[in-house]
């Protein structure tokens, strides 16, 4: 991290904790540079993001004030929610507004391919290489959301059959209970990054199923992901089995490092690759990105133009507006940045602490159901716990349970840390 973010962070964390409250002036340009020890440049530099952030404004000849107290964000969606003070909303606002004009001016008139917007279309080839998805523009559709194309999917099958890691996303476990999907399950291993390959083989193997729904990268909801020889294995046995893997790689956004996904190493297309952008622009952004084996292509442009044929069209066109223009990649890289910084960070006051039981994948912490009645008492911060009942199809009371520290700030993290640690002496 660069000094600006350092001191960026340190004053975003005091705007916080309501150490300067909305209206207080921040220290002159000249004390901050005695305070954190660094040039001018560098507190200008770490100004501008607080402004980015709607956090601050400036005042000619008078200073900088701050515009908002950033309250944690209550984490609905249990894992990876972008903060909407962190999205450069007057970016985003000048693709709407250049979208709408075109439209107005008739240059979006044009009939338009149930696959999508072409120019986002084409924008996503390059986007989804970053992600390690290589693929042609005839194999991409556009839907509203990772849940349309998850529905249609799930009618396609038929009476195929369809393997569940367990736990999982909540909203598949609802649609396949709704849609009457033949199911049968496999447990995802909850404290390792692994599954039993040995009993994926012998369900493949028994014929009884077609197709395996699978988050391989930041798993919703345990966090983990699965290292690139456990992808390769699977993608092996789905190639020897014929069977069809749906891979959800919603937070693909997040990965740092040469991590790939499960299509990566698909050469014979039996990855069905499924993506959405609320993870990393905004929860109420309802737009995905399918890649499509080239026998499946027909049949789910069929059943998509049933139910939407063109996914909130200006949408379409704000966002390759706004990935064309770089900035879609410099929000994200920021986003990135600030998950690992506090992933990072409370990492780093595990380690220092006592507490046993716990872990932590990306900013996704996993406790032990025995830890939960403490923490429903005494926690008072703004952070939901997941019970995990949800994520999986058939009822059971799920041994652990697990809480997003994203949105906490350094504060609320240290206090978790102490209330965790008060269970493990009341345990000892």
């Amino acid at each position: 991290m660069f000094k600006y973010q350092e001191v960026s962070l340190q004053i975003r964390q005091q705007i916080e904790e309501g150490i300067y409250k909305k209206g207080d002036r921040l220290p002159s340009i000249r004390e901050m540079i005695q305070q954190y020890h660094c040039n001018k440049d560098t507190i200008l530099k770490a100004l501008h993001l607080l402004k980015e952030e709607s956090l601050i404004y400036p005042v000619e000849k008078s200073g900088y004030y701050v515009l908002k107290n950033r309250v944690p964000v209550r984490n609905t969606t249990k894992i990876g929610l972008p903060n909407p003070m962190q999205f450069p909303i007057e970016d985003f606002r000048k693709c709407l507004n250049e979208s709408v004009m075109a439209s107005y001016e008739g240059a979006s008139s044009q009939k338009e391919s149930i696959r999508g917007d072409r120019e986002l279309i084409e924008a996503m080839v390059p986007l989804l290489e970053s992600y390690g998805v290589y693929a042609k523009e005839g194999q991409l559709s556009i839907t509203t959301g990772t849940q349309q194309a998850l529905y249609i999917l799930l009618q396609l099958i038929g009476t195929g059959g369809l393997l569940l890691e367990q736990p999982t996303y909540s909203r598949m476990n609802q649609l396949v209970k709704e849609l009457g999907i033949p199911y049968q399950m496999i447990e995802r291993e909850q404290m390792q990054d692994t599954i039993s390959l040995e009993k994926l083989e012998q369900i493949f193997q028994s014929g009884t199923i077609r197709y395996f729904y699978t988050i391989s990268r930041f798993h919703n909801p345990l966090g983990m992901s699965y290292p690139d020889s456990i992808k390769k294995k699977i993608v092996e046995l789905a190639e020897k089995y014929q069977v069809y893997i749906i891979e959800d790689d919603y937070m693909a956004d997040y990965e740092r490092g040469t991590a790939t996904p499960l299509h990566y190493f698909d050469t014979n297309e039996r990855v069905i690759y499924v993506k959405s952008f609320s993870s990393i622009l905004f929860s109420a952004f309802k737009m995905g990105i399918v890649v499509l084996p080239n026998a499946f292509i027909k049949e789910f442009e069929k059943r998509k133009q049933l139910l939407d044929f063109d996914s909130n069209l200006l949408m379409q066109k704000t966002l390759a507006l706004f990935i064309q223009n770089g900035l879609f990649e410099k929000h994200r890289q920021k986003m990135v940045a600030h998950y690992h910084e506090k992933s990072q960070q409370f990492r780093q006051l595990l380690e220092l602490s006592e507490i046993e039981k716990t872990h932590l994948h990306g900013t996704q912490l996993l406790l032990e159901r025995s830890q939960l009645s403490l923490l429903k008492e005494k926690l008072n911060l703004e952070i939901t716990i997941d019970t995990l009942e949800d994520a999986y199809i058939e009822e059971i009371t799920p041994e652990i349970f697990s809480l997003d520290v994203y949105a906490l700030s350094m504060k609320h993290m240290q206090e978790l840390i102490h209330l965790l640690e008060e269970r493990g002496e009341v345990d000892e």
